[in-house]
C-alpha cells in the first residue's frame, strides 16, 4: 500500500482535463485505496499521504493532547492538530487506472513533478 515501503522516485506525470494525475507505480498504490492532497505552507508544495499516515499524524498529537501537563502545551497541540486538518485539500480514491483526483485548481498545468518523500509524495505544478 501507499506509503508502506519507502517512498522513492521522480517522474513528470499529465494533469487530465478532469483535474486527475497517474499515481507512479514506484508508490506502491493500490487500486481504490484512499490518498489524500495536503498542501505544506511552509514550503510551498503539496503533498499526497495515504489516509492511513494522516490517521497516525492525528492519533499521535491527540495522545499528546492527552498526556499535556500544562494548558500552554496542550493548547500548542490543539494547534497543530488544527493546522493539519486546515491542509488538507481532497481525499480521494484511487481508480481502476491508478489515478487520484488531485482537483481543478491543478486543470491548468498540463503537467506536475512527483517525487517520493519517503511515505508520502511530493506534487509540484510544473509551470
Amino acid at each position: 500500500m501507499f506509503g508502506d515501503v519507502p517512498i522513492i522516485g521522480k517522474s513528470e506525470v499529465n494533469v487530465d482535463p478532469k483535474g486527475r494525475i497517474f499515481v507512479p507505480a514506484y508508490t506502491k498504490r493500490e487500486k481504490g485505496e484512499t490518498l489524500v492532497l495536503c498542501k505544506d505552507n511552509d514550503l510551498d508544495v503539496y503533498v499526497i499521504y495515504s489516509s492511513k499516515k494522516i490517521e497516525e499524524i492525528l492519533e499521535t498529537i491527540d495522545k499528546k493532547i492527552e498526556n499535556s501537563k500544562t494548558d500552554e502545551e496542550r493548547i500548542r497541540y490543539k494547534k497543530e492538530r488544527l493546522e493539519i486538518l486546515k491542509s488538507i485539500i481532497k481525499m480521494a480514491n484511487l481508480d481502476k487506472q491508478n489515478r487520484m483526483l488531485i482537483g481543478l485548481e491543478f486543470k491548468e498545468y498540463e503537467k506536475v513533478l512527483t517525487i517520493g518523500n519517503y511515505d508520502s509524495l511530493i506534487i509540484e505544478p510544473i509551470k
